[in-house]
């Protein structure tokens, strides 16, 4: 799962659009967490980042086999097929680097870090792992660092080298689980979303420097898997 952070000059109170399976695309407020529908699909993404320079919202769908890299046009309820990330099947968190221009995730099948090109949907290991499983990664806007949710009980907050895909633990969050990171360019805080222990998932931020969790509100049986910050006059 991801959280897709997208630009705009909303800094203190940013609208968050999620995806909830199977409700569709949904609005989270900041605040208090709580969510409005306004596009309903029964599409199961699992995991969506936002591109700033051409404006698009990716997102993987889980088919059953090989997961399918898609564009998502939510203003005028398009989704757009690009094409399928062979051999990866359960891609749950991606970010893109507007730094570098790069779209990045995780497969949890085959605990593959992998780059991934957004014209066509190929898939391009950087490295695997033995333990462990990720449903949350972000690209700081600044400086471009991937910042991940590290599943192994607890969730930590983990940092991943782009070029080697080596872990670098930052602390733990304290949860049992992250289904979503990613960051407010403008303001550069860090939004989650997660199942916490003995109270089901929550909406949250990070202090990115020691993976301390601000909890903002429960967010029910809403499972995210997907957010992302947009200006509310200009787009909605």
């Amino acid at each position: 799962y991801a959280i897709a952070v997208r630009d705009g000059d909303v800094v203190a109170h940013p609208i968050l659009l999620g995806w909830d399976y199977p409700n569709g695309l949904i609005t989270v407020n900041p605040v208090t967490a709580g969510y409005t529908i306004i596009l309903d699909s029964n599409r199961q993404f699992e995991a969506m980042a936002y591109d700033p320079e051409n404006k698009l919202l990716y997102a993987i769908e889980n088919l059953g086999g090989d997961n399918l890299l898609v564009s998502i046009d939510y203003k005028n309820e398009l989704i757009t097929d690009i094409g399928c990330v062979e051999k990866y099947t359960e891609i749950t968190s991606m970010a893109f680097d507007r730094t570098t221009n790069t779209l990045y995730a995780i497969d949890q099948t085959t605990r593959t870090f992998l780059e991934i090109n957004p014209q066509t949907g190929a898939g391009t290991a950087i490295a695997n792992y033995s333990s462990g499983t990720s449903n949350a990664l972000a690209a700081h806007p600044i400086t471009g660092e991937l910042y991940l949710g590290w599943d192994v009980d607890p969730s930590y907050l983990t940092k991943i080298d782009k070029t080697t895909g080596a872990l670098t633990i930052i602390g733990s969050l304290g949860i049992n689980a992250v289904t979503a990171f990613d960051f407010n360019p403008e303001s550069l805080v860090l939004y989650g979303a997660g199942q916490f222990y003995g109270s089901g998932y929550q909406l949250f931020t990070v202090d990115i420097k020691d993976g301390t969790i601000n909890p903002i509100g429960p967010l029910g049986q809403v499972l995210i898997s997907g957010l992302y910050v947009c200006k509310p006059m200009r787009d909605f």
